[in-house]
């Protein structure tokens, strides 16, 4: 009987460490898919609960008429927002690249813009801390030229 508890708490902790394991992959994934050489992030949120759809099909894996939940990198550097999910980066924001920014209730913010490979549009539901300055940072990032 011992030796059956032993084995099924090698397995079950086999399993917790994979999962650790693709949790903490999944996490630097994202964080490199946000990295901009020569620019620091002047502004960052790591594993941020985001919603994704987009309109048409894109790199990725993302198909459209799809909700895509998950955890997202956001960083603003460079004069340019970017967001990455478990798909790769998924949204660009700049001046050239512009979006769609609101925050209709308190930690929510809605950014509808072009996916990075200009493929589909993309719509981002995020719960954030502080929406109020992250709107303020996109609208300026946006309107700055270049």
């Amino acid at each position: 009987m011992l030796s059956w508890v032993i084995s099924v708490a090698i397995v079950l902790s086999g399993f917790v460490l994979a999962a650790l394991a693709m949790k903490s992959f999944r996490r630097r994934s994202r964080a490199a898919a946000v990295r901009l050489k020569g620019h620091a992030p002047s502004r960052e949120v790591v594993d941020v609960p985001v919603r994704l759809t987009v309109d048409h099909t894109a790199p990725g894996g993302l198909r459209a008429g799809r909700d895509y939940r998950g955890a997202g990198h956001i960083v603003v550097a460079g004069q340019r927002l970017l967001l990455a999910t478990d798909q790769g980066r998924v949204l660009e924001v700049s001046a050239s690249q512009p979006a769609q920014v609101r925050a209709p209730g308190p930690r929510m913010m809605i950014i509808e813009g072009s996916h990075p490979s200009g493929r589909a549009r993309v719509r981002v539901e995020l719960v954030i801390d502080d929406e109020q300055g992250w709107l303020q940072d996109i609208e300026a990032l946006m309107s700055e030229s270049g």
